[in-house]
């Protein structure tokens, strides 16, 4: 019976676990979680405040809380639920939603769906009490959430009623099944992805989503019972295939002959893209003849890895001058009826040669390769 450390995250408030009077019992689906008024522990809490405290303005928030939570309520063994931490397996012994405020009495839970292995402890006097896990305020002692509550056996004040005449007649009653923690989240987690709604989204939000379809649907949530969902997307699917609206679906016709203009045209101008880089390399000699061919087959492959190789590379000004004399004619050495002393022809040649002798590691002059070609068109 020891204060939790385990606290919502910047909570204002405190938590703690105590066993209080339970109250008479009026059914056996029936128990006492709060006594009316202000309370306190047999080990000295609470240190914070004078005491604990339940009234109906209190109850009637607590009431609301529970009204509006998604999940049950459970109640496991001895407050096991705090020491999960540990490797202690938080079991349900019973699960409960409704909560009920009795003037003079007290709060109490209403609807009690005991386990069975629960009820057989309660029975062979193994457990005797209820105790509420609980948040209260630190300045006023005043109960502000309910946590879950525990079966144990030992009381954190007198006069605890013992919930044995609670319990015992449910042992001839077959146990429900309830959903198991991990299912409710698998579930909740499926609903989420299914309304494509963020991780985050809260049962509420899923909710509203739910609700927002229904009415799309024109179904009430009486009605959506019997609502075959698979069925009424297999007739849409059915529907668009056998008659589509022209006016929400383009053919696959069209789809495509648009597809392969964009294409052809994204292929166009990266080859104008690219021709011009090229262009301005020749011009300001970062790139030789030779490497002309190279160069356009590269930026029509990757552009940007010519971009980045022009950026590195240097201008020779000897070379730019040979070179835009011959970028008037663009293409291939002139050729055919071309004279062996047709300065064009000379220039692309002297170009070519320098270049197949720079991939030796020989480097000439422009004038070198000039006077080569000369030499060797004049023998």
């Amino acid at each position: 019976m020891a204060t939790s450390k385990h606290r919502p995250p910047k909570s204002k408030y405190r938590v703690a676990a105590c066993a209080i009077v339970a109250g008479e019992l009026v059914a056996r689906d029936r128990i006492q979680l709060f006594p009316a008024g202000e309370f306190r522990a047999l080990d000295g809490r609470p240190t914070d405040v004078p005491a604990w405290r339940m009234d109906a303005d209190i109850a009637a928030r607590l009431i609301a809380a529970a009204d509006q939570r998604g999940n049950r309520y459970m109640l496991d063994y001895d407050h096991a639920v705090l020491y999960r931490d540990r490797g202690v397996k938080a079991i349900a012994a019973a699960w409960f939603k409704q909560l009920e405020w009795v003037e003079g009495e007290g709060l109490f839970a209403v609807g009690v769906d005991w386990t069975a292995a629960a009820a057989a402890h309660i029975a062979a006097r193994e457990y005797a009490y209820i105790s509420p896990l609980f948040q209260y305020d630190p300045k006023t002692g005043a109960v502000v959430g309910l946590i879950n509550a525990a079966l144990t056996s030992i009381p954190a004040l007198d006069d605890m009623e013992e919930v044995f005449e609670a319990v015992a007649a449910s042992l001839a009653q077959p146990e429900s099944q309830p959903l198991e923690d991990s299912h409710v989240e698998e579930l909740i987690e499926q609903l989420r992805w299914l309304l494509n709604l963020p991780v985050g989204a809260s049962v509420d939000d899923i909710k509203a989503q739910l609700q927002k379809i229904m009415d799309q649907l024109g179904s009430s949530p009486t009605a959506a019972a019997s609502f075959d969902l698979g069925g009424h997307l297999a007739a849409l699917a059915a529907q668009v295939s056998a008659d589509p609206d022209p006016a929400r679906f383009v053919p696959v016709a069209t789809h495509q002959a648009v597809a392969n203009e964009l294409a052809e045209l994204s292929a166009q101008l990266r080859t104008d893209r690219v021709t011009g880089l090229v262009t301005a390399a020749l011009a300001d000699g970062r790139l030789n003849a030779h490497q002309k061919d190279w160069a356009q087959s590269i930026g029509e492959k990757d552009p940007a890895s010519l971009e980045a190789f022009l950026a590195t590379a240097t201008p020779n000004p000897a070379l730019a001058g040979m070179q835009t004399a011959a970028l008037s004619h663009l293409g291939s050495p002139p050729g055919g009826g071309s004279s062996n002393d047709d300065p064009q022809a000379i220039a692309f040649a002297a170009l070519a040669y320098q270049a197949e002798q720079a991939s030796k590691g020989i480097t000439l002059s422009t004038a070198q390769a000039v006077r080569h070609v000369e030499s060797t068109r004049s023998k």
